[in-house]
C-alpha cells in the first residue's frame, strides 16, 4: 500500500490504516516497503513466471503512479510489482484479487488505497477463520488493555475483509500468547507474508 505494507501493515502493523494519502508533489509512492519476516506457513515462493493478468495490473499501476506523480519514480517499480505476485496472493484472498486490482489502478490520484481495501473487503463473504479471528482478537484485547493495538481487531484498520483463510490460521494462535507478546506475534506473521518478495505486495 502506499503505506508500505510495513508501515501500513504497522499503521496496520504497528495490513493499513495510517492511510496512504495521495501521491503528489511530496513524492510519496504507493507501493510497499521492504520488510523482513519469517515464520509464516504460507507458501509465498514465486515460480518465476508471471500471470498475464498480474503483468497487466502492474503495468497499469505503474502508469497510474507515473501519471499522478510524474516528477518521482513509481513505487512500486514495474520490476518490484511483477516480483510481488505471490505475496499479493498471501495477503489477498483469490475471490477479492481482481476487484482490488481494478480499484487500485482506477482510483483518483488523491484517493488512498485504504478505500479500495475497505470497499472490496466489505463485499466479501467471510472466509473460514475470519469471524473466529475477530472474536479472539476482541476477547484478548479486552483482557490486555494497552498491550497491543486495537487496529488488529477492526476491519476499518486492518484489511480483514480480503485476508485469505490461511492467513487467519497464521494469526489467530497469537491470541494464546501472553498479552505483551501478542503484538509481536501478529507483526511477525503479517510481515512474513511479504518476506519472499522483499516486503513488496504490488500495491
Amino acid at each position: 500500500m502506499h503505506t508500505q505494507l510495513a508501515l501500513a501493515l504497522l499503521c496496520f502493523l504497528p495490513l493499513t490504516a495510517c492511510g496512504d494519502d495521495a501521491t503528489g508533489s511530496e513524492g510519496e509512492g504507493s507501493g510497499g516497503a521492504g520488510t523482513g519476516g519469517s515464520g509464516s506457513g504460507l507458501t509465498s515462493t514465486s515460480s518465476g513466471t508471471t500471470d498475464a493478468a498480474w503483468e497487466a495490473y502492474c503495468e497499469s499501476l505503474v502508469a497510474r503512479e507515473e501519471g499522478c506523480d510524474p516528477n518521482n519514480p513509481p513505487s512500486p517499480t514495474l520490476e518490484e510489482c511483477l516480483g510481488a505476485e505471490a505475496c499479493f496472493g498471501n495477503l489477498v484472498r483469490e475471490e477479492a484479487r481482481e476487484a482490488l486490482r481494478d480499484c487500485l489502478v482506477s482510483r483518483a490520484c488523491d484517493d488512498s488505497d485504504d478505500g479500495c481495501f475497505a470497499q472490496v473487503g466489505a463485499a466479501q463473504t467471510p472466509v473460514a477463520g475470519q469471524e473466529a479471528y475477530i472474536t479472539a482478537c476482541s476477547t484478548k484485547l479486552d483482557g490486555c488493555v494497552g498491550d497491543f493495538s486495537d487496529d488488529y481487531c477492526t476491519p476499518g484498520d486492518l484489511p480483514l475483509g480480503v485476508f485469505p483463510a490461511e492467513l487467519y490460521t497464521e494469526l489467530t494462535p497469537c491470541f494464546e500468547e501472553a498479552c505483551e507478546d501478542v503484538g509481536d506475534c501478529l507483526d511477525t506473521a503479517l510481515v512474513a507474508t511479504g518476506a519472499a518478495c522483499g516486503g513488496e505486495y504490488g500495491i
